[in-house]
């Protein structure tokens, strides 16, 4: 790609009235007249600080009046008024600032509108035309037609004509050339016969003096140490002996003796070497270091004659502006640290050396800043930049300052604009920090000459490479900037308060204010110019450092790049907001704004291989337009459009060539550039989509690379109409080329937002019935179908119309009646085995699912209101009426499991009575014989509710009773038998979901029509029709199951209860030991009382069964005499028992009363159970009954526990109350805990906690009443208990009171179960967005609210690195005494003055 560069500007313009700009051919151009354009009100604002003098031959002059005498100050290169605003002013800080020039001398003539329309070329096409520096040209204008390249084309050629260029004028940046001309050329002057060069250079003499004697005093301490070695030299000798003792036997020593020699030449070596290291020491290297530090003081002293009197107060006048003599002590401080510069760039400096410099600069420019002009921060800009390498992220940083830049504390401060010199300076500072430095390299020469020649030639290539902390080649030989060296001095911007200023943000009570009042057409032109300089800017910074050796940088520079696009970019939403809707032609904003975008994106373009392309994924590109839009793909792709439709190839090799985080960048900004479009221009969205599937799936360059993140993008965009229609055509017609990627790709497609076509199930169609359900084509389609949104919309209807519905079932019957025709067992093994091992799923569990999914009965259309059986009837197909049914008819001839299925659910049989009970029970026998139990269930599911208002027609079909008894018994496999032997496991799979189904069926009744006592009296009645159903556990797990539900609806639970109630008065008395007995059919043993123990996976049908019996006790009288039986200790249980029998009427024994079966489910309930304490109620209103005779009155029952067994029975019920009591004080402990350790726990945690405690206080109770038989004596008085006796509930227990106890009910638990089984059931079906609204698809909002574009907007200014403060106000101490006249006169005072002098030269004499 072309880099951008800067047009040539014209000098002259037009003197025509009107200027025209043609367009591409075949256009009608438009006519700008300057008389519209002063009648427009958004051009009626006049820039009030700046006076133009226009005419149509001369070249532009501004004309500048200035008044205050102190502007002259400023040097020769004035502004104009409107772009200088203030000058010299000292604030309470210090710092500087510029007074504001009223507006009486300024001319309001020009509109600079007016001037800016004046100044652009007449024609387009010539390429002479005035823009923004960065401006490039553009591709040529798309001229092919829509019905050749399927592409939207604008009506004419966006326009690249910019009339931004009076609207902001930065003189400072248009003459900063010639400051850094100006400062270049006074740099040597500056330096040469000045006292303080002189006094620097023989300060460096004299480091250098005694740099070279510390080498030379290091070289001899090296040689003596050598030296010294040798003086005496060190050897071990060794002697033998021999000697012969007395008895003549001879002895043989061996001695080793260390003899050391003195080497007299070497020592004389040692004395001299010495000798000439005292002489160094005496000589050179004292009269070196006081060299040092004379030439130090002389330069302290320097400083101090001439900075060391200043006083920053007496340099302003009364009003704080800076007094004519301050720049004469200026420019000595400017001839100063030049002086300072000049040294701090010469090589391989003494660290010390080096350390006094940075302080004495340090000092100097603290002390400048406080005076200084923008020439001043200029001056010390260009010298910091000529810095060597990382000298200036360490020590220069610092130096580089932006005066404050003012922000208003209200809205009128911004009322003519927002431009002000400080501003333009931190626009020159970017400028002269991102373009090439001038000079540097000619200035830093002798810097690298001695870099290169402090490594031999020889060894260069052996060098190691040093790594800093920033990552950057230590042993590098040039003289540019280092890449931390640029961030620091990017970072010395202060781009919060550059960004607020431009943004007219102001601040109120601490707190940043965005008013959209302020949001005027021309205060966005102004602004668009303002940003087009600094994109401008940021694009020359990355043309000058575009190598990996800044890649940080260039990264930097791309976010800000950003920053500035989404703030010109919010700030245009903010107008648009201010004013309503506001159509593009009648504005030139909009224009400008795509001029302005085009530019940034094209800058950010030529950095994407270094770090930018991260950036150009974040652009915000929904205010461009569409033409725009255009232009800036084909400048991201490459694409021309003249030569193919296809991805360019320039551009795929691009991809290839990139690193795999940039190609995902390059590749996101295309997706994101059509996802800003929200679906509106349907053919850039199309391209788009196209070229992606190309470069991900179809071109040999890129798919292996790409194809991973296309799939992901091209997810986001099938959101939008027509994307997944065009790409399943693209499949259709590459299928060979994609193979498996094809697959890979749909399952990536947001299908749950797709509204598919006629032409789309037409391809559907096609590919599921003319391709083997082992081909690519049907593995595509069945996805596809499978992940389709066949649930409710938003508005309570369905997604996808009903017509849809149908045609998809029955084409999944034609396609399964087509290539799964019934097999032997062989074959389908055979089939199954075949899919298994090529991991093809199994087309008929394929279909079973769609038919879920799908919602074809008539219950079934509408998610709020369902409608009237007769309104299904009208709407319903049938065969007669429809051909398109005919496929369903034959399959059904044959008996096919889901074209049965599809009958049942679309066409009349399922749901007219007469011909269901007809035709359609006899459709779901051919569905249990081919065992598809879970279908039926969901048949039934939405069948039975027919039945809710005619349940005779169905509760006495024999055929319909068959079915039940079928299902029923669908766990009953051999096995399931054959684990039972092993494990009991209870409910089985089927007989579980079925409960779950009935559940379901009563907590959704309003969607059948009906309610849900019908329907429960409907399932009653079908359940308990069935013979011998009080001995089959599954019918009593179904009868559970609504006594779950009807416990928690007070209708239900009285119908319930009603229901059981009137079937036990139909049981004959004779016949029966109680309704118990004859619903369960208990036996008993002499070693338990209530044997069975199947009851706790009823709890709740066994609460309503033992409640209706404990009522017919007392009903029948049963109970009353058994309690006057019992009144006498000599009469055992049974002859009581027979006694009260005999006198009721009522027939049981004693294993069956009532008494005995609470206490016994108390006992087998878990801990958390919601009836546990229920039970345990019922239990002691039994305990606690009290004989009715006149000799005794107390309570009668410790008589039931009695003897061996009861006993037992009975000490196993003190032990489950302390075992609950336990369970529960720790359920406290943990909850409490919990509570303490996590705020943030569950709310309604403190309500858990205290019904658990209630519940501990009354089982605490209970434990405490059967302890102590006191309880049941005559004399207790009940009100004298204590509190933990619960005297009021131990009252009501012996009044007799049956009353459940409804608030030690966990109804929260109940209702908890209640939903977890609906939703269980509900997923199962695919309905779950009956009780949980579905998800939204994919999107992705480019749209903020006004609050949440004030977030973005805080959120990026305060991202920004602060700058490093500047040098504190410095301090020159006087180096040496002062000599007064005096002295010379009077030798007191010389002898006072000097008597302290004269005291330590003796002292150090001594």
């Amino acid at each position: 790609m072309e880099s951008l560069r800067k047009p040539k500007k014209k000098s002259k313009r037009k003197s025509e009235t009107e200027i025209q700009i043609d367009g591409p051919e075949g256009i009608i151009p438009d006519v700008l007249s300057f008389d519209e354009i002063e009648n427009d009100s958004d051009f009626a604002q006049v820039e009030n600080d700046v006076h133009i003098e226009s005419t149509s031959t001369s070249e532009i002059e501004p004309t500048v009046v200035i008044e205050d005498p102190s502007i002259h100050q400023l040097g020769p290169n004035i502004y104009p008024v409107d772009e200088i605003g203030v000058l010299v002013v000292a604030n309470n800080n210090g710092w500087i600032q510029e007074p504001e020039i009223g507006n009486d001398v300024l001319s309001e003539d020009v509109d600079p509108c007016e001037e800016a329309l004046a100044t652009a070329p007449a024609s387009f096409e010539s390429g002479d035309f005035l823009s923004l520096p960065s401006l490039q040209r553009l591709p040529k204008p798309l001229e092919i037609l829509e019905e050749e390249v399927d592409v939207f084309l604008p009506e004419a050629k966006p326009s690249h004509v910019s009339i931004l260029a009076n609207i902001y004028n930065n003189y400072l940046l248009e003459n900063n050339e010639s400051y850094i001309k100006q400062f270049l050329e006074t740099l040597q002057p500056s330096t040469e016969g000045f006292e303080l060069f002189e006094l620097l250079s023989n300060y460096l003499r004299a480091y250098n003096n005694l740099v070279g004697c510390e080498k030379s005093l290091s070289a001899l301490k090296d040689s003596c140490d050598e030296v010294e070695k040798r003086v005496w030299s060190l050897s071990v000798k060794q002697l033998n002996e021999n000697c012969q003792c007395e008895d003549g036997i001879t002895l043989t020593a061996n001695y080793k003796v260390h003899i050391a020699e003195y080497n007299e030449t070497t020592f004389s070596q040692l004395t001299r070497t010495l000798k000439d290291i005292k002489e160094l020491l005496k000589d050179s290297f004292s009269l070196y270091t006081y060299s040092v530090q004379l030439s130090k003081t002389q330069i302290e002293h320097f400083l101090y004659k001439n900075f060391g009197n200043f006083n920053l107060e007496t340099y302003f006048d009364n009003q704080s502006y800076a007094k004519p003599e301050a720049r004469g002590f200026a420019q000595l401080l400017r001839r100063t640290i030049t002086v300072f510069f000049h040294f701090l760039r010469k090589p391989l400096l003494h660290a010390l050396f080096t350390k006094d410099l940075q302080d004495w600069v340090n000092r100097c420019a603290g002390l400048l800043l406080r005076i200084a002009t923008i020439e001043d921060h200029i001056f010390l800009l260009n010298h910091v930049i000529r810095l060597p390498p990382k000298v200036v992220s360490k020590f220069g940083a610092s130096l580089v300052h932006v005066p404050p830049i003012p922000i208003p504390s209200s809205a009128a401060d911004y009322a003519t604009s927002f431009t002000h010199l400080h501003l333009d300076y931190a626009l020159t500072l970017l400028a002269t920090i991102l373009s090439p430095v001038s000079k540097r390299a000619e200035l830093l020469n002798q810097y690298q000459i001695a870099l290169k020649t402090t490594i031999p030639p020889h060894e260069a290539s052996l060098q190691w490479v040093l790594v800093d902390s920033d990552g950057e080649d230590e042993a590098e030989e040039n003289p540019f900037f280092k890449e931390m060296d640029l961030i620091a001095l990017l970072h010395q911007v202060p781009f919060d308060k550059v960004f607020r200023r431009v943004l007219l943000i102001y601040t109120e009570g601490g707190e940043d204010v965005h008013d959209l009042r302020l949001c005027s057409e021309h205060s966005l032109l102004k602004l668009l110019a303002f940003g087009s300089h600094l994109i401008s800017i940021f694009g020359n910074g990355l043309r000058t450092y575009y190598t990996d050796q800044y890649r940080q940088l260039v990264k930097l520079l791309g976010r800000l790049i950003l920053h500035t696009i989404q703030y010109i970019t919010d700030q245009v939403e903010c107008f648009i907001e201010a004013g309503g809707q506001i159509v593009r032609t009648t504005t030139p904003v909009f224009r400008e704004y795509d001029i302005f975008l085009y530019d940034a994106v094209g800058v950010l373009i030529t950095g994407k291989n270094v770090g930018t392309a991260q950036f150009l994924a974040a652009v915000p590109y929904h205010l461009v337009s569409t033409g725009m839009l255009w232009e800036i793909y084909c400048l991201l792709t490459k694409w021309d459009p003249e030569i193919s439709l296809d991805v360019s190839c320039e551009f795929e090799h691009e991809l290839l060539a990139m690193s795999e985080s940039n190609a995902f960048y390059a590749l996101t900004t295309m997706s994101n550039m059509a996802l800003t479009r929200q679906g509106n221009e349907n053919q850039f969205v199309k391209r788009v989509t196209l070229h992606l599937f190309e470069i991900g799936f179809l071109s040999s360059v890129t798919r292996e690379t790409c194809s991973k993140n296309v799939r992901d993008l091209l997810g986001n965009l099938s959101n939008y109409p027509r994307v997944i229609s065009n790409l399943l055509q693209n499949i259709k017609q590459k299928i060979e080329v994609l193979d498996k990627l094809a697959l890979f790709l749909v399952r990536e497609l947001a299908f749950d937002t797709w509204k598919p076509t006629n032409e789309d199930l037409q391809l559907l169609s096609h590919w599921m019935l003319n391709f083997h359900t082992f081909s690519l084509e049907s593995q595509v389609a069945r996805f596809v179908i499978h992940s389709m949104n066949w649930d409710f919309g938003h508005d309570d209807q369905l997604f996808l119309q009903r017509e849809i519905h149908l045609k998809v079932a029955l084409l999944v019957v034609e396609s399964h009646f087509k290539w799964e025709r019934p097999q032997n067992l062989i074959s389908e093994s055979v089939k199954q085995l075949s899919a298994w091992v090529t991991k093809n799923p199994d087309f008929t569990s394929w279909a079973w699912d769609i038919l879920r999914r799908l919602h074809l009965h008539g219950f079934d259309w509408n998610k709020s209101s369902p409608p009237k059986i007769s309104s299904m009837l009208v709407n319903l197909p049938s065969f007669e009426s429809h051909s398109e049914l005919e496929w369903l008819r034959k399959a059904m001839d044959e008996k096919n499991p889901i074209a049965c299925t599809v009958a049942l659910l679309l066409t009349p049989i399922g749901h007219s009575l007469p011909l269901l009970c007809t035709d359609g029970f006899s459709l779901i026998e051919v569905l249990l014989q081919n065992s598809k139990f879970e279908v039926v269930m969901h048949l039934l599911f939405l069948l039975v509710p027919l039945f809710a208002n005619s349940k005779e027609s169905i509760v006495n079909c024999n055929r319909f009773r068959n079915i039940l008894t079928t299902l029923l018994a669908a766990d009953m496999t051999y096995v399931r038998m054959a684990k039972n032997l092993i494990t009991a496991e209870f409910p089985g799979l089927f007989t579980k979901m079925f409960g779950n189904m009935i559940h379901t069926q009563l907590d959704q009744f309003f969607r059948f029509g009906t309610t849900a006592k019908r329907l429960l009296s409907l399932w009653l009645n079908l359940l308990t029709k069935i013979q011998g159903w009080n001995k089959d556990n599954n019918i009593l797990y179904l009868l559970d199951v609504m006594a779950h539900y009807s416990f928690a609806n007070e209708e239900c639970k009285k119908f319930f209860h009603y229901f059981f109630y009137s079937m036990y008065k139909e049981i004959p008395v004779n016949n029966s030991s109680g309704i118990t007995s004859f619903l369960f059919n208990w036996s008993y043993s002499a070693t338990t009382v209530l044997p069975n123990s199947t009851y706790p996976h009823m709890p709740y049908f066994v609460y309503f069964i033992l409640t209706i019996e404990s009522s017919l006790e007392n009903e029948s009288g049963f109970w009353k005499s058994l309690s006057k039986a019992l009144a006498n200790p000599k009469t055992t249980l049974e002859s009581a028992i027979k006694k009260a029998c005999g006198t009721s009427k009522y027939s049981t024994t004693s294993n069956y009363l009532t008494i005995y079966r609470w206490s016994q489910h108390a006992l087998e309930l878990p801990p958390s159970h919601p009836l546990l304490l229920i039970f345990w109620q019922k239990f002691f209103v039994k305990y606690f009954h009290r004989s009715a005779t006149s000799e005794n009155h107390g309570g009668i029952g410790e008589r039931f526990f009695e003897g061996l067994i009861n006993t037992g029975f009975q000490k196993k019920l003190k032990k489950r109350l302390h075992e609950l009591l336990k369970f529960y004080s720790t359920e406290i402990d943990r909850l409490e805990n919990e509570t303490i350790n996590d705020e943030n726990i569950a709310e309604n945690t403190d309500f858990i906690v205290g019904r658990l405690k209630n519940s501990y206080k009354l089982l605490n109770g209970m434990a405490l009443w059967i302890e102590d038989p006191l309880f049941h004596g005559e004399a207790l008085y009940v009100p004298a208990l204590p509190p933990q006796c619960l005297p009021v509930e131990l009252h009501t227990l012996l009044e007799g009171d049956t009353t459940d106890w409804q608030e030690y009910v966990d109804f929260d638990s109940i209702h908890t179960t209640d939903k977890s089984v609906t939703q269980s059931y509900l997923t199962l079906i695919h309905r779950l967005s009956w009780i949980h609204p579905r998800k939204g698809p994919r999107t992705l909002h480019w749209n903020f609210t006004a609050s949440g574009r004030k977030d973005e907007f805080l959120k990026r200014l305060n991202s920004y690195d602060a700058p490093l403060e500047p040098p504190p106000v410095p301090t020159f101490p006087q180096i040496l005494p002062s000599i007064t006249t005096s002295m010379y006169t009077n030798n007191h005072d010389m002898n006072a003055s000097l008597k302290i002098h004269l005291k330590n030269l003796i002292e150090f004499a001594q």
